[in-house]
């Protein structure tokens, strides 16, 4: 509520349609008694509800009645529609998430290492043009004897590129 020293014009509209309690209405009232201003803005007001009350009421039409209800209704129901497509989205992706990280986590608990083991054995700085070795065994890990007739390629690849040379292709011996 406000003070004596200043206007009441926002509460008017509220005095004049009963909506104030029995001290804001004495203050308004008490204000509007001393205050020219406020005064002229109260009739205005008490104007403005004898218009509203001079105009007749109305029923609104049936048919805009069921438009307005068939749009709200649709409303809902397309609201129910995004709702369920967005949880069977959101269900889908989880259950896709869940299966990728199940399979690579299966994948890599069954990763195990290979029996053999490559050696390369060769010089440190290959020249071209010179007359350069690269000896290749292969043995078994855990008898540390090399295996014998075990298919071996060595390629010479440039990933900036994608290209690959195959240098030489063989099965090694004892």
């Amino acid at each position: 509520m406000t003070d004596d020293r200043q206007h009441v014009i926002d509460e008017l509209d509220a005095y004049v349609h009963g909506l104030l309690d029995e001290s804001e209405a004495a203050h308004v009232e008490r204000h509007c008694s001393e205050c020219e201003s406020c005064h002229v803005e109260l009739e205005q007001a008490r104007r403005r509800r004898a218009l509203l009350e001079e105009i007749p009421m109305t029923e609104a039409s049936e048919d805009l009645i069921q438009q307005t209800v068939g749009r709200i209704d649709g409303r809902l129901a397309r609201r129910k529609r995004f709702r369920k497509r967005y949880l069977q989205t959101v269900l889908g992706l989880v259950a896709a998430s869940v299966l990728i990280i199940g399979g690579l986590n299966l994948h890599y608990v069954n990763l195990s290492a290979s029996p053999y083991d490559l050696q390369v054995l060769g010089q440190t700085d290959l020249q071209a043009g010179s007359r350069a070795s690269l000896r290749v065994a292969v043995f078994d890990q855990q008898t540390r004897e090399a295996v014998a007739q075990v298919p071996v390629r060595l390629l010479l690849s440039n990933r900036g590129k994608g290209e690959k040379v195959e240098l030489v292709r063989f099965s090694n011996q004892k």
